[in-house]
């Protein structure tokens, strides 16, 4: 049948089926490539490193658990490329950690006394340097990472509300995990 021969009306059904199918297409094709494998290298690995904008996902992680040469390549790049780098606390650190403290810089976690299970995450740091931070990292115990960007800071201080309960701050609390400010 040619498309010329259709009526108005028979035209329009059919573009309504091809556009449907179509949907359905793009939707099957789709889920094919949610459960696809993808595969992790160098490159999201750097751009996590580099990019304050650039969040940690779940593949990502996974990768890097599975991938030990993967995971140094980060751990090396972001030791490259911080402002500053808050070693793990120290081991007579116990329980849940309430502040850090750094060469020109200090982390402080504080409860918020408006909100009940929200705590202040205070970033001060010294005049000394040249270049403020824009995201801080963490890297847990267990090798997980994760990344917040810093709000704009007012006289060399960051602050931002968080839940208490936040996987962010119970490993920025946590002594076994390290603390990464990014340019």
């Amino acid at each position: 049948m040619s498309w010329n021969l259709l009526n108005e009306d028979e035209k329009r059904r059919t573009e309504e089926r091809f556009s449907g199918l179509s949907v359905i297409d793009g939707i099957r094709r789709q889920m094919i490539d949610e459960n696809r494998e993808r595969r992790y290298g160098f490159g999201d690995v750097y751009q996590f490193a580099t990019d304050a904008n650039i969040g940690m996902t779940s593949g990502l992680q996974k990768a890097l658990k599975q991938d030990e040469k993967l995971q140094s390549a980060l751990d090396q790049l972001l030791s490259e490329r911080v402002i500053y780098q808050f070693p793990r606390a120290a081991a007579a650190s116990s329980g849940a950690l309430a502040s850090r403290e750094g060469d020109g810089f200090t982390i402080q976690i504080k409860h918020s006394r408006a909100q009940s299970g929200q705590v202040y995450i205070i970033l001060k740091m010294e005049d000394a340097f040249q270049q403020a931070p824009t995201a801080i990292t963490l890297k847990s115990g267990q090798g997980e990472y994760l990344k917040k960007i810093l709000p704009l800071s007012v006289d060399g201080v960051f602050q931002f509300l968080a839940e208490e309960e936040d996987d962010f701050v119970k490993t920025l609390r946590d002594a076994a995990s390290e603390v990464f400010l990014n340019s």
